[in-house]
């Protein structure tokens, strides 16, 4: 009986989240709403479409506010859904350079690159271009 009833409140919380998503004039809010929706496992199908159609639309946004929330893990689960694209992500470890912490970049890497952690020891496949450049800056100071 407890979990039925959480599982009504989590839907109930997946439906004021919508609502809060198509009424909210603020695109902040709005953004927001859409990622906690899209990665909600009580969210129904039509309304992750929706989040899906409009993250598509905010792409870059979208994906500086995860990386600077440090939730690489939704970066990749939009990758593996089809959303985020190797140029994307390529494009974010670049503007993250600067913008975020170096463990905060670190891991951003680690999703394009999974060998990048020896890059600096020479180690690594890691990079080319201004991702190189972003690697050396980090690594060489």
């Amino acid at each position: 009986m407890r979990s039925n009833e959480t599982s009504v409140s989590a839907r109930e919380q997946a439906g004021k989240r919508y609502e809060h998503f198509l009424s909210s004039g603020q695109e902040k809010l709005r953004l927001s709403d859409a990622l906690e929706g899209y990665f909600c496992a009580d969210t129904p199908s039509e309304h992750i479409e929706h989040y899906r159609s409009y993250l598509l639309h905010h792409l870059r946004p979208a994906l500086d506010q995860l990386a600077l929330s440090c939730r690489d893990d939704r970066i990749l689960l939009l990758k593996q859904d089809g959303l985020v694209e190797d140029t994307e992500l390529e494009l974010l470890i670049t503007r993250m350079a600067d913008a975020a912490s170096p463990l905060q970049w670190q891991h951003l890497i680690r999703l394009k690159y999974p060998s990048a952690a020896g890059w600096h020891e020479g180690r690594s496949d890691a990079g080319t271009g201004p991702v190189r450049s972003c690697l050396s800056r980090l690594y060489m100071g």
